[in-house]
């Protein structure tokens, strides 16, 4: 009995330790992969709509046959990549500090200047701003940048916590898998470790369609941190409960 009392006491220390580390990695990875999705869309844009022309302006230096063949190359797979996320045509939307909007496509943020080409004139000229001017602007894939300290107006507000919600959906299956895993391991340290590695075997399979589904909605959902603790909590409930058993 006593050494019953020891073991499950330690599971739970160990159980709520290893949860409280993997949120806490989760957590980080969610926003460097964030940012890193983020970079990889901003530069693929900026290629996939710069002329040969404009990209030797940038780098200050004519290109030569081979150079301009493997330009041609990498703006065609930039092309593609973003038409697969229907993330070509889109525009991003900046918001001045005097309220005006501006569709446009944002091709460089510096330190001091945001410089754009209007959406409606993706070959035309590029235009520039001193950054001091823009309050905010809102990307083509969801992101956003705020440039000013204003507080923005309650219908403004009210349109950003709208669009959070459209964007920051959980799935189902991500919050099923980490209910399931909670449950099982309460019961199987509480009740009966059969049927606590039943609900841990339940919280593995969730956790793979959770994955499955957010991978496949293309960042629409959200919830894999969910889904990850979801299954090592089952991983751990399985192994704990077949210990116990033996």
């Amino acid at each position: 009995m006593f050494k019953n009392i020891v073991f499950k006491t330690v599971f739970i220390l160990f159980s709520l330790s290893l949860m409280s580390m993997t949120y806490n990695v989760v957590d980080r990875s969610k926003i460097d992969n964030t940012q890193k999705e983020f970079n990889e869309f901003f530069a693929k844009r900026v290629i996939a709509n710069m002329s040969i022309k404009e990209f030797e302006l940038r780098m200050d230096k004519k290109l030569n046959f081979l150079e301009k063949l493997s330009f041609k190359k990498i703006k065609r797979q930039y092309t593609k990549d973003l038409r697969k996320k229907n993330l070509l045509d889109e525009c991003d939307i900046i918001t001045f500090k005097n309220g005006e909007e501006v569709k446009a496509i944002v091709t460089e943020v510096g330190t001091s200047e945001v410089k754009y080409k209007k959406c409606d004139n993706k070959n035309g000229p590029i235009y520039s701003v001193k950054k001091s001017e823009v309050f905010m602007i809102k990307y083509a894939n969801g992101s956003k940048d705020f440039f000013g300290n204003q507080v923005a107006s309650a219908q403004e507000s009210n349109n950003s916590v709208d669009s959070k919600e459209a964007t920051d959906k959980t799935d189902g299956a991500a919050i099923g898998a980490f209910a399931t895993g909670l449950v099982g391991l309460l019961i199987g340290l509480f009740a009966s470790a059969i049927i606590g590695i039943i609900f841990g075997l339940a919280a593995i399979v969730l956790a793979n369609f959770a994955d499955d589904n957010i991978k496949k909605s293309k960042g629409k959902l959200k919830g894999k941190g969910l889904a990850i603790i979801g299954a090592i909590l089952g991983l751990i409930v399985v192994v704990a409960s077949i210990i116990v058993l033996v």
